[in-house]
């Protein structure tokens, strides 16, 4: 968010001053899928963090905890984390989630939607 602004501090005043920028106009895209991601302890599954009330995710039946294995067919083993939350991000895609819920692998297609 603060991408969209100038920032100037004035330390002596004690005071932040936000100029809206090139990058203020247009929309603002959030996550659009209603699932915030993670990465577990091990730094090698995607989890569910978040899923957000009323989402797709939710009326997908995606659980926290879940692990997210793949996106439209593709591990997210081999992508980042920045990566899965960039797909996640736009607004007006249909995508085919691999989801694993208590070792149950399953397959859900989630319309992406503006949650703002």
């Amino acid at each position: 968010m603060l991408s969209r602004f100038n920032i100037l501090f004035d330390y002596k005043g004690h005071k932040m001053y936000l100029e809206p920028n090139s990058r203020n106009k247009g929309d603002f895209f959030v996550n659009s899928s209603g699932l915030d991601v993670q990465l577990d302890k091990s730094m090698k599954k995607v989890l569910i963090h978040q899923v957000i009330e009323g989402s797709q995710g939710e009326k997908a039946g995606i659980k926290l905890n879940d692990e997210l294995l793949a996106i439209d067919g593709k591990s997210v083993a081999e992508m980042t984390l920045i990566d899965v939350e960039d797909i996640l991000r736009t607004p007006g895609k249909t995508v085919e989630l691999t989801i694993s819920s208590g070792g149950t692998e399953r397959n859900v297609s989630i319309e992406l939607k503006k949650l703002l």
